[in-house]
C-alpha cells in the first residue's frame, strides 16, 4: 500500500510523537521542577533553533538561492504567528498570588521581635477592648529621650502629664512629683497610681524602635493552588491544544524524509516533544491521580505527528517537486524558530531558572551542531 519512502517517513514522525511520552513517564515518576524543566525547554530551543537556522535556512539559501529561500522562512514564521492566537499558550492560567496581609504583618512582628524591637501594642481601639477585658494597662515602652514613662493605670484611664512616676518594687511611698512648670494641679486629675504586686521589669527601648513597624519586602509566593476540576481542564487543554499543534510537526517530518534531513528533523521534533509531555500528563496526574490516563492522554497527543505525516503523504506528495520540497522545509524552518521565539523561550522564561535554561540551550546546541558536522 505504501512505498518505501513513505513508510520510512511513517515510521520517523512515528518516532517523534512518541517522544512526549517520553516526557509524560518523566512527569508520573518524579515531578519535574522548574529547573529541570527550564533545562529540557533550554535543550528544545538549542536543538530546533540552531537546525532551523544554519541547515534550513543558511544551508538550503547556499543551494537553492537566498531570496527565495528567505521569504519562504518568513512566511513559514508568519504563519505561526498568525495560527498562535487560536492555540491555547502552553503555560498554566495560574498566576502567582500576592503576599496575604496577615503573613505581611506577621512577618513583621517575627522581624522585630528577633532583632530585640519592642512594639507598641497598646495603642488604638484593639488596645482599648484589651484594657475592658484585662482589667488594666500593661506597661509600654517609650521612645529614648522622651519625657513619659511607663504607668500603670487605675480603672483603664489615661494618666495626667503631671502623675508622677510608679516607683519600683521595695522603695518607699510614693510621694507627689514636684512639677516643672509651678501651677495649681487639676482637680480632675486621676490618682496616683498604685505600686503594683508584681513589678513588671522595666521595659525595654532601642533607639531605632519605631512605630508603626516597617514591613518587610513580600517574598515570592508559590503559585495559587489549583482544584482537580481546573488540573483535569488544563490537562485536556494541554492534550488538544499539543495535538493540533504536532500535526504540522508530522507533515514537517515527513517532507523532510523525503531528504538526507529526515533523521535530523526527526530527532529534533522528539527533543522539542518531551517537554510538551511534561505538560500534558503532570496535570492530568496531579487531578487524576491515575498514571495510565496521564499517560495515555500524552501518548494519543503526540500520535497526531503520524497523522499530519499520512495527511501529506496522501494529499501533498503527489504534487511535490524537487523545489517546491527545497521550499516547504525553508517554511518548516520559519516555524520552528518562530515556535522557539515565541512560544519556548517564554515558557522557560517563566521558569525563573536562568542557568539550568543557559546549560539547556548550550546543551542542545552543540548535540545539533555535532551532529551536523558529522552529516548524521
Amino acid at each position: 500500500m505504501f512505498s518505501e519512502e513513505e513508510r520510512w517517513a511513517l515510521l520517523l514522525s512515528t518516532f517523534a510523537g512518541m517522544s512526549t511520552t517520553l516526557g509524560a513517564a518523566l512527569a508520573i515518576i518524579r515531578p519535574p521542577d522548574d529547573a529541570l524543566l527550564s533545562f529540557l525547554l533550554g535543550t528544545a530551543i538549542g536543538v530546533m533553533m540552531l537546525l532551523s537556522v544554519v541547515e534550513m535556512w543558511v544551508h538550503n539559501a547556499m543551494e537553492h538561492g537566498w531570496a527565495s529561500t528567505t521569504s519562504a522562512v518568513l512566511l513559514g514564521a508568519l504563519f505561526f504567528k498568525v495560527a498562535q492566537p487560536l492555540l491555547a499558550s502552553m503555560s498554566g492560567t495560574d498566576q502567582p498570588a500576592g503576599p496575604s496581609p496577615a503573613k505581611a504583618t506577621t512577618s513583621a512582628v517575627e522581624a522585630a521581635s528577633k532583632t530585640g524591637k519592642r512594639i507598641r501594642a497598646d495603642v488604638g481601639p484593639a488596645a482599648l477592648a484589651a484594657e475592658a477585658s484585662g482589667g488594666g494597662r500593661q506597661p509600654s515602652a517609650a521612645p529614648s529621650g522622651s519625657s513619659l514613662t511607663a504607668r500603670w493605670g487605675a480603672g483603664g484611664g489615661e494618666p495626667h502629664a503631671n502623675s508622677p512616676p510608679a516607683t519600683r518594687a521595695g522603695a518607699g511611698p510614693t510621694t507627689p512629683a514636684r512639677p516643672r512648670h509651678p501651677r495649681t494641679l487639676d482637680p480632675h486629675c486621676p490618682p496616683f497610681p498604685r505600686r503594683p504586686r508584681h513589678p513588671s521589669p522595666p521595659p525595654v527601648t532601642t533607639p531605632s524602635a519605631t512605630y508603626p513597624p516597617t514591613p518587610p519586602p513580600p517574598s515570592p509566593s508559590p503559585r495559587r493552588p489549583q482544584s482537580p476540576r481546573e488540573l483535569l481542564r488544563l490537562g485536556l487543554l494541554m492534550a488538544g491544544t499539543m495535538t493540533l499543534h504536532n500535526l504540522p510537526e508530522g507533515a514537517a517530518v515527513a517532507f523532510s524524509s523525503f531528504t538526507p534531513l529526515g533523521p535530523l528533523m526527526a530527532l529534533a521534533i522528539a527533543v522539542h516533544n518531551v517537554p510538551e509531555g511534561v505538560i500534558v500528563a503532570a496535570p492530568v496526574y496531579a487531578a487524576t491521580g491515575s498514571r495510565a490516563r496521564a499517560l495515555g492522554l500524552a501518548a494519543a497527543s503526540g500520535l497526531s505527528e503520524p497523522l499530519g505525516a499520512l495527511l501529506v503523504i496522501c494529499v501533498a506528495r503527489p504534487a511535490l517537486t524537487a523545489t517546491r520540497l527545497q521550499l516547504m522545509l525553508a517554511g518548516v524552518g520559519g516555524l520552528m524558530a518562530a515556535v522557539c521565539v515565541l512560544e519556548l523561550w517564554p515558557e522557560a522564561r517563566r521558569c525563573r531558572a536562568g542557568g539550568r535554561l543557559a546549560a539547556g540551550i548550550a546543551l542542545g546546541a552543540g548535540l545539533m551542531a555535532w551532529t551536523l558536522w558529522l552529516g548524521v
